[in-house]
């Protein structure tokens, strides 16, 4: 699974996908995956009494997980909402930060290498929603003269 999101990643910053409609497809479908994905994990950060116990293991405090879980599902509605394009910046710069430091802090905790995979599957599809996202307001704006 993650080498095909990564070759659609590649597919699609590479510019092989060329008409808008494509692009809005393209758009919502790895938009609402990356979204899911965070507001379920958000979900699981409150509720689930194992990502208490792997927040733990990770080392991290108990008001770190609800603040990450706050943020999580913010970011998650600024990319699914009509919103100004500097916030949306900032939940994909979120995401991104997020991302790459799962798989750090499960490797410095001794987890196996395996268990950073998904978070990395995740970041390419956020990859491919963000240029996607580019591509979209580059074709509605207005050319400047």
């Amino acid at each position: 699974m993650i080498v095909a999101l990564l070759i659609a990643a590649w597919l699609f910053i590479t510019n092989k996908f060329k008409t808008l409609k494509t692009t809005k497809i393209t758009y919502w479908v790895s938009t609402s995956i990356v979204a899911g994905m965070i507001i379920l994990s958000a979900y699981n950060y409150m509720t689930r009494e194992e990502v208490k116990v792997i927040c733990r293991h990770l080392g991290f405090p108990d008001y770190f997980r609800i603040e990450v879980a706050l943020a999580k599902f913010l970011g998650a509605l600024a990319l699914l909402a009509p919103i100004s394009s500097r916030i949306k910046e900032w939940a994909y710069f979120g995401f991104v930060i997020i991302f790459i430091s799962a798989p750090i802090a499960h490797i410095a905790s001794g987890d196996p290498l395996a268990q950073s995979f998904g978070a990395l599957g995740y970041l390419a599809v956020l990859a491919v929603s963000y240029v996607s996202w580019q591509k979209r307001r580059v074709a509605v704006l207005p050319a400047h003269a």
